[in-house]
């Protein structure tokens, strides 16, 4: 343990060891998501960050360097839309973990994060809006807070950004399934690599990764025709001669779980070959 809360703090403790002075001494430039959580995940990644489970038993366990990556991306973000210093941003997350990446993610940022409860109608989040100069806001997808966001919006003249987050702890939604099967199914490097009978595993990642769902690279496997080759995100020995044999068959299914939900999609495709390709260069129309 390194302490590094002592850099930010003065303690005295008597001769039994009890705390009989504090103060704090952090400095004009402190900043908790990067002097506190990047400074953790930088020097100790592999920490135990954060735990998080649901009466669903859906259950997903942080580290410092997950924590550092989640809220770089969502401050890349956020920034991307414009929210940026001394910008208030209401957020309205329930209990989903992606509250801890907004939190972070806007500290970086050097906005204000202005919490609020799900339970707010059209009256009470309109008032809150206009009163707190809100420019963007940050809802869950659960319940109807989203709709109620809608019903005012038109009445918050300062809200310029609107935000959704996935329930149910950030699962995949079905849309989130499908662009990810699609992402797959529309790839030419996977389309080539299965006319090439060629289990490569890492470009059917590349697709899911640039598909646009939330997922972590340790829960991810890939089975290509009932043959694992990727499990926690990472290769697994498999039989060459096996995966070639395989490639023969009328069909070719690839079977990939992110971890992230129950959300479902099958997409059928084709493969590329290279009469395609020099068919499709050639002409003109």
């Amino acid at each position: 343990m390194r302490n590094i809360n002592l850099r930010f703090v003065e303690e005295t403790y008597d001769e039994e060891g009890l705390l009989v002075d504090f103060a704090v001494k952090c400095p004009a430039g402190f900043n908790f998501g990067y002097d506190v959580v990047d400074d953790i995940a930088e020097n100790d990644p592999d920490r135990r960050a954060m735990v998080w489970c649901n009466p669903e038993g859906e259950e997903h366990v942080f580290t410092f360097a997950d924590m550092k990556r989640w809220s770089d991306k969502t401050a890349n973000y956020l920034a991307a839309h414009g929210v940026g210093r001394g910008d208030y941003v209401m957020v309205i997350l329930r209990r989903h973990y992606q509250f801890w990446f907004v939190a972070t993610a806007l500290a970086k940022l050097g906005a204000v994060m202005v919490p609020a409860t799900f339970m707010l109608k059209e009256h009470d989040l309109e008032y809150r809006l206009n009163g707190a100069s809100i420019k963007a806001i940050i809802a869950t997808s659960l319940g109807d807070i989203a709709d109620v966001v809608d019903n005012v919006a038109g009445a918050c003249p300062t809200l310029e950004v609107k935000m959704l987050v996935n329930g149910a702890g950030g699962g995949l939604t079905p849309e989130d399934a499908d662009g990810a099967a699609r992402a797959v199914a529309n790839s030419p490097l996977v389309k080539t690599a299965v006319n090439g009978h060629d289990a490569n595993w890492g470009r059917i990642a590349m697709a899911v990764g640039k598909s646009g769902a939330v997922f972590r690279q340790q829960d991810v496997a890939i089975d290509i025709m009932g043959l694992p080759v990727c499990r926690g995100g990472l290769t697994v020995p498999f039989d060459e001669a096996e995966a070639l044999a395989r490639f023969e068959r009328p069909e070719v299914g690839i079977d990939v779980d992110l971890g992230a939900g129950d959300a479902q999609a099958t997409v059928w495709t084709c493969d590329f070959t290279h009469d395609y390709i020099t068919i499709n260069g050639d002409y003109r129309t």
